[in-house]
């Protein structure tokens, strides 16, 4: 048995105050199985190398001795994200699977995390990621990008509020915004030109644009978005920050 790292997580002798991996002072209180150094480097020496499939390989490696080193999730995480060292984030839109383990890896982070460093770690890579990626917020990963950062705000991290608002907005907005971009383009034409055609499929397009909202206000109230919605109610009915989830009259 072994002593806990402070910031990176890995494991030192019971005798050992400053972490032999990273420099940094050992939590002589926590106790976790033990971790071979070795692998440690040669994950973080892949991972600064942007070499993410070899990286993932050797922090899968460390979890499996010890799944609750924290380090080891958020490295993976941001691997799988294909966030490197420089934070260029560039996930493939299509491989929700890569992109939903990484946000589960996050949330792993968080959950066996007993580091400040590493919950401001993961606070960042959240917030860099929403702001650079909110076009990816689809059915598939907003309940997880939600769940990691509602473990953030479970410590009481005011930050929280407005990453959860950012992720329900640019949800809404991507699930809507092909069909608004249709629907402006119609409502905009009609005001100048009477055509009854025109007018036959602008009331077609705002009957699905209001489907689709029906379609959302369904799946927030069964996956509990709405209730986080009814939380912070007040930010989202701000000026600046309108409710988009309003149907059409068509009239």
């Amino acid at each position: 048995m072994s002593n806990l790292c402070n910031n990176c997580g890995a494991s030192a002798s019971a005798d050992v105050k400053t972490c032999e991996y990273c420099g940094s002072l050992v939590d002589v209180s926590t106790s976790i199985h033990e971790i071979n150094i070795e692998i440690c480097v040669i994950a973080d020496t892949a991972f600064n190398a942007d070499n993410f499939k070899e990286a993932i390989i050797y922090y899968d490696k460390i979890l499996e001795q010890d799944k609750s080193n924290s380090n080891a999730w958020l490295r993976k995480g941001r691997c799988m994200l294909l966030i490197g060292k420089k934070n260029i984030y560039e996930p493939n839109p299509n491989d929700t699977n890569s992109l939903s383990e990484g946000l589960l890896c996050l949330n792993n982070a968080l959950r066996f995390s007993n580091s400040k460093k590493v919950t401001a770690r993961v606070l960042s890579v959240l917030t860099s990621f929403l702001d650079k990626n909110d076009n990816i917020i689809n059915f598939d990963t907003i309940e997880i990008i939600i769940e990691g950062i509602s473990s953030i705000k479970k410590i009481k991290n005011q930050e929280t509020i407005p990453l959860i608002i950012k992720a329900i907005n640019a949800f809404e907005k991507n699930i809507l915004s092909e069909k608004r971009h249709e629907l402006d383009f119609y409502l905009d034409f009609n005001k100048n030109v009477i055509n009854p055609a025109l007018e036959i499929k602008k009331n077609k397009v705002i009957s699905e644009y209001n489907d689709l909202v029906k379609l959302i206000r369904e799946y927030e109230e069964k996956s509990g978005l709405s209730s986080i919605k009814e939380d912070y109610k007040n930010y989202f009915s701000t000026k600046n920050n309108p409710s988009i989830l309003e149907e059409v009259d068509p009239k």
